[in-house]
């Protein structure tokens, strides 16, 4: 009986962080839409793990020359992603819509309805790293 016990804990601790890492999975990649604020803006979120489990956010606007900003927070809510960066002050919560397409609202001053089309996911990057013998492309 308490061998039983003990597995039944253990399966239920690992679907505990199976689930979240599947979520996370979702929303991991590269995200971009048209902020329309009388001028088109392209907006860009570059969404991924920290290797501890937790989402981290960079934005890009190319049409500003912005590469790069990182966001202070992002998490998940009752499956939907909230991306908050306080300086300057913005903030996006989205709702899959399907594996491809997140629909929510973008807030500076006023909110803006924000649709995002993934164009990369993480894991189709290719890497390269060299050594002083090898140059190997993953």
């Amino acid at each position: 009986m308490k061998v039983k016990s003990v597995v039944f804990f253990i399966y239920c601790f690992y679907m505990c962080f199976e689930g979240t890492a599947q979520s996370n999975y979702k929303f991991t990649g590269i995200w971009q839409g048209i902020l329309d604020f009388g001028v088109e803006v392209r907006v860009m979120l570059h969404v991924s793990e920290d290797g501890k489990g937790r989402l981290v956010t960079t934005t890009d606007s190319p049409d500003q020359s912005v590469y790069g900003l990182k966001c202070d927070t992002t998490f998940l809510n009752n499956g939907s992603i909230t991306i908050i960066k306080k300086n300057p002050g913005f903030s996006y919560t989205g709702r899959l819509l399907n594996d491809s397409t997140l629909e929510g609202t973008f807030t500076q001053t006023t909110p803006i309805r924000f649709t995002l089309k993934k164009i990369e996911t993480l894991e189709n990057r290719s890497l390269t790293f060299r050594t002083r013998e090898q140059v190997f492309n993953i």
